[in-house]
Parts: C-alpha cells; structure tokens; sequence
C-alpha cells in the first residue's frame, strides 16, 4: 500500500469518526437545549413557540463574514395575545412559523428610549428571559456550539415538544 493510500484512507476514518463525534454531541446537545426550553415553555404557558436564524451571511460589506445568531422571535398562544397587550396578527397560526405572526422584543414595548414602556407587566418578563437568551446565543463562546448543533443557514424552531430545522434564505 502506498503512503498516499495509506494517508488518504487515515484521513477518512478521522473525518468519520468525527462525524460521529459531532452527531454524538449534537443529540446531547439538543437534549440540554430540548430540557432548558421547556422550563421556559412551563414558565410562560402563552408561547407557543420560539424560532431564531442562523447562518453566515454571504457579505458582509467588504468585512469578514462570520457565523451568527440571530433575534429569537416568540409566537403566542392565539388566545394569549390580545391578554398579553399585543396586537393581534391576521391569521395568526400559533403552531406554525411565519414572520408576521411571530414577536420579537421591539413587539414588546410603546416608545422608545426613556419613554419606552412595556405592554404588560407579563410581556416585561418574557422580554427579559428573551434577553438573557438572545445573550446566550449570540455570545462567542455559545454561536459555535448552536451552529455544530444545527447547521449553518438555517431556521430553528422550538416547541414545548421538538426542535425542527429548516433551511433559511437571507441575504
């Protein structure tokens, strides 16, 4: 057997036993994930679910591009929304994902800077625990750890019961 053969087929039982590294951790992962959220789901019944993007964009004005994270939007149980404050979305689907019935934190509050206020005392508390999460999964330490978990370019939607991932297109 030639070195190169011998190099070549080295290289591929490394790259697979990585694979089954990452998938190994990628399920213990989603299992931390799939246990943190639901405390979240059991602490704010109203949501209904919780959806972020993630992806590199593809440029980034003459600037590097690198993997991000981004806003986690909340979608409310349909009867939640009108008692939480918020406006209510036409045809709002609270199992579904689409754009226009889910919340982000800007949603979550009248005025802006010093006048800002929030709808609702209740709507205050889940935009702090959207916050602290946004935090979390926008840190440094936490992007590379979400994108070995779910991808790159995608859309991750959580519920009480399961993360789906799709595919997202973004500029």
């Amino acid at each position: 057997m030639s070195t190169i053969t011998n190099l070549k087929e080295t290289i591929s039982a490394f790259k697979d036993k990585m694979e089954e590294h990452r998938k190994k951790m990628r399920a213990e992962g989603e299992i931390v994930l799939k246990t943190s959220m639901k405390e979240i789901f059991e602490q704010f019944p109203e949501i209904s679910l919780l959806v972020w993007e993630q992806y590199t964009p593809y440029f980034n004005d003459g600037d590097e591009c690198t993997f991000g994270v981004h806003e986690i939007r909340v979608n409310f149980k349909t009867e939640s929304i009108s008692e939480l404050g918020l406006k209510v979305v036409s045809d709002h689907d609270p199992e579904g994902y689409d754009y226009d019935d889910t919340f982000d934190t800007w949603d979550m509050y009248k005025g802006y800077g010093k006048d800002a206020v929030f709808v609702s005392e209740r709507v205050k508390e889940i935009y702090n625990v959207l916050n602290e999460l946004n935090a979390i999964f926008g840190s440094e330490g936490f992007r590379p750890t979400l994108k070995d978990m779910f991808g790159d370019h995608v859309r991750v939607i959580v519920t009480p019961n399961k993360i789906t991932v799709e595919d997202c297109e973004h500029d």
